[in-house]
């Protein structure tokens, strides 16, 4: 497999596994999101073991976004019309500025959003469900659509089965006019199951009282 890295702001987004790194104090610290692991590095070196942390956890997400948008290109756009993308380029400048609008929208149903791939192509995104009650993935895909662009379609979004239980959909979110050929540009959202971790063959960690689970 091959891999990938991408920077926002000073962060670098890798495009193997879900994996997310947020750097600060000029590389000397680095926290790592890997799934359910967080971990942080000094001068690049094994440091901490942070798993279990919900404040470093949601620090380092929201610095994430923030500099997402403040990197994020200006787009003159407005949600509900569709953004007609000319180039390969402006496709990509659009996805980058509506992402932290997706990520918020995630959130507020229970999810995070990873993001894999290049985006010169489509906006392949990961959706993991990040605490109880997170809503179904119909419900999901409804509502990060209408963030993306303020357009949803009528009714159910059309689900392909992918391994580990995770089903992905294509969501249209802009136009392409591209070498005299129009198409869409997509949102590809890929969603984890939601189950109880019990059920799924892992082992539940008692956590003490005070602590910040």
């Amino acid at each position: 497999m091959t891999s990938r890295a991408g920077h926002i702001g000073g962060e670098v987004v890798s495009t193997k596994t879900t994996s997310q790194q947020i750097t600060v104090c000029d590389g000397k610290y680095t926290v790592v999101i890997d799934g359910g692991k967080l971990t942080a590095l000094r001068y690049g070196e094994a440091w901490q073991d942070l798993t279990g942390n919900s404040l470093v956890y949601w620090i380092a997400v929201e610095l994430q976004e923030a500099r997402a948008l403040i990197a994020a290109p200006v787009i003159a756009y407005t949600p509900g019309d569709w953004y007609r993308a000319r180039s390969v380029e402006d496709m990509q400048a659009f996805f980058r500025s509506r992402l932290p609008f997706i990520r918020e929208a995630a959130r507020e149903h229970g999810y995070a959003i990873g993001l894999h791939g290049s985006e010169r192509r489509d906006l392949d995104l990961i959706a993991a469900p990040w605490r109880d009650g997170a809503a179904d993935a119909e419900t999901l895909a409804h509502a990060v659509a209408i963030a993306a662009c303020g357009i949803d379609r009528a009714g159910r979004y059309e689900w392909n089965n992918k391994p580990l239980g995770r089903i992905a959909t294509s969501i249209p979110i802009c136009w392409t006019e591209m070498h005299g050929v129009r198409g869409a540009g997509h949102m590809d959202l890929s969603v984890m199951p939601v189950q109880p971790a019990a059920s799924a063959g892992w082992r539940l960690v008692p956590v003490e009282p005070g602590s910040d689970a």
